[in-house]
């Protein structure tokens, strides 16, 4: 279970004429810069980059996959999928207890999640579990394609391939789901875009983190990696023939951050 205060769920939710744009709403990061370079990546990636980067991949690969923080972001956010559904009638309204009922509601919406913490049983304790602050929008009773927000010494639990960490993270946090949902769309099947900025602790060991990434419903892991000229590449782990590799303007290819050896498209190799 987790803890989803929602009491003031709607006060910034936008129902007649009054402009959202005057409210106190966080503003939204740019991810379009993002998706673009997800979209078309343009670096030429060669044995000189690979070597400065290599250790950068393989930290973030550890960073995201040790801690599970996409797994912890999409649970909050199944958690505020349930709790606008079991508030949602047949025409779309939404009713809370004490606020009031919301025609097909469009407008910002602000949920406060105390995370789950490193004890045996939950808490709900702000002060010592932490907490994830997120933002979305409503569209006619939809759910907008980006959730974003900040996280402030958010502990949690999880166990990674029989092996149990307690993590913590502090920093900003964005999820970008392609287009907009319902309340009961299974967000896990979606090709889901992460953006995390900030310090994920494992089990007492800071990881700095600041990168664009992507999961999908395989598992396979897409770290999005940009260059200081501007260009960019992914470098992907699982998925389809080859376990771990690059994606750049020159195709796809294998490559083994182990070895330290990339096999191109082409047939030819570098190393670094």
């Amino acid at each position: 279970m987790t803890y989803l205060r929602l009491c003031s769920l709607l006060l910034l939710l936008c129902t007649t004429q009054l402009s959202c744009n005057s409210l106190d709403i966080p503003a939204a990061p740019d991810i379009l810069p993002i998706l673009e370079a997800y979209g078309d990546p343009d670096a030429n990636v060669t044995g000189e980059i690979m070597g400065g980067l290599a250790e950068t991949i393989a930290d973030s690969q550890d960073g995201f996959e040790d801690s599970d923080i996409y797994e912890e972001v999409l649970d909050v956010i199944v958690s505020i999928q349930e709790e606008l559904d079991a508030s949602t009638d047949e025409q779309g309204d939404i009713t809370l207890d004490g606020i009031g009922t919301f025609p097909a509601p469009s407008g910002a919406v602000e949920v406060n999640f105390i995370c789950t913490g490193w004890g045996e049983t939950e808490t709900a304790d702000s002060e010592k579990n932490g907490t994830l602050d997120l933002t979305m929008r409503l569209f006619g009773g939809s759910i907008g394609p980006l959730i974003w927000g900040t996280a402030t010494g958010c502990q949690y639990r999880t166990t990674v391939a029989g092996k149990a960490f307690e993590i913590s993270y502090d920093g900003d946090v964005a999820a970008y789901f392609g287009d907009f949902f319902s309340t009961t769309d299974s967000l896990r099947e979606r090709l889901t875009t992460f953006i995390i900025s900030g310090t994920i602790g494992i089990n007492g060991k800071d990881v700095p983190i600041d990168r664009a990434f992507r999961v999908d419903e395989s598992g396979r892991l897409d770290i999005l990696m940009q260059l200081a000229d501007g260009t960019s590449f992914i470098y992907f782990f699982g998925g389809g023939r080859f376990a771990q590799g690059i994606e750049d303007a020159s195709g796809r290819f294998g490559c083994s951050l182990e070895d330290r050896q990339c096999i191109t498209g082409s047939g030819t190799s570098f190393s670094w």
